[in-house]
């Protein structure tokens, strides 16, 4: 599979989910989220990770988050089964700006956003003119009022912050610095079909799991 393009963190925010919760939402027709298993990918890292390539795959990866992936066609959500599959080798250990090679196996959660795709945002920010989701507590969505319409008779102009809603995919552009999604308002409040809480995954970075 090829490499992954480089883009702008979502106001440099970190989010880590548990593999329950990424795999209800794969379960989920309405999520959106896809997932790749037992990816293999050659990353290059710096040499300075030599002695430790894991924390050098961990910040890799970590840097990719939620980034858009040129072979998946979608922002990145998260990797889990993380496991470097052969020994690494550095092209010289003695140049620090060297770069060293490591064959890498991971699951990848991601989200294409196909247009014409519904799919629940929690409400964030609201004007006039637009307001802004977040999907899955990572994707920023944009929606727009319709132009015809005035904002009293929008349902934008009903929701409150934090409010649950039906987005419409209607336009998107991921391959930006800062990726760009558009949909429109299907439903003013609903029930979320999954949890939306994410959970936190901590813990120690083993040899052959670099991820939980």
């Amino acid at each position: 599979m090829g490499s992954i393009l480089n883009m702008n963190k979502f106001g440099g925010q970190k989010f880590e989910f548990s593999a329950k919760y990424l795999n209800q939402l794969v379960d989920n027709d309405n999520s959106g989220v896809k997932v790749c298993r037992n990816c293999i990918r050659v990353f290059q890292l710096k040499n300075k990770y030599v002695d430790n390539p894991k924390e050098g795959l961990k910040a890799h990866l970590d840097s990719t988050i939620p980034q858009y992936d040129i072979e998946l066609d979608g922002l990145i959500m998260a990797y889990k089964n993380v496991k470097i599959l052969t020994p690494v080798y550095a092209q010289d250990r003695t140049l620090f700006d060297s770069m060293m090679a490591v064959n890498v196996s991971f699951d990848v959660y991601y989200l294409p956003f196909m247009i014409g795709s519904i799919l629940e945002g929690t409400v964030s920010h609201v004007e006039e003119k637009h307001m802004v989701c977040h999907v899955h507590n990572i994707f920023h969505v944009s929606v727009l009022k319709p132009y015809s319409k005035p904002f009293e008779e929008w349902g934008g102009s009903k929701v409150k912050l934090g409010d649950t809603v039906e987005i419409e995919i209607t336009a998107k552009l991921l391959r930006e610095d800062i990726p760009y999604v558009q949909g429109k308002l299907l439903s003013e409040s609903i029930e979320p079909d999954v949890d939306r809480v994410a959970e936190v995954i901590t813990g120690e970075v083993t040899e052959r799991n670099v991820t939980n």
